[in-house]
């Protein structure tokens, strides 16, 4: 081969290596820019979850507040059915008494 060939050789495989650092470069950059947006987004969901612990750590005494209306509704629905069955009891007996009336008047009238 010739000197000629051999330099011309030299030049485009410089042109070509610097064809692959600019490509290298580029995608570099481009890499790092992906990175820099997917760390702002990471950023930005964090704070959203912070955001969202502070509300839940705020709305925690209302919801005591909640669970403990539950137990004081259940306790009151409890007690409200105790109240209709120890009434619909002396009603019952009310009925059953008046009912009677006559047999314990002839009962009372002989004792």
């Amino acid at each position: 081969m010739s000197e000629a060939m051999n330099t011309a050789i030299m030049k485009m495989m410089d042109e070509g290596f610097r064809e692959v650092r600019a490509m290298l470069s580029d995608q570099q950059a481009s890499a790092s820019e992906s990175r820099r947006r997917v760390y702002e987004k990471l950023d930005e969901l964090q704070r959203r979850v912070d955001a969202v612990e502070k509300s839940v750590e705020a709305s925690e005494p209302t919801m005591a507040e909640v669970r403990l209306y539950q137990q004081q509704a259940k306790g009151a629905g409890k007690l409200g059915r105790l109240l209709w069955w120890a009434g619909g009891g002396l009603l019952t007996g009310a009925v059953a008494l008046y009912s009677w009336r006559p047999v314990i008047a002839e009962f009372l009238k002989r004792g």
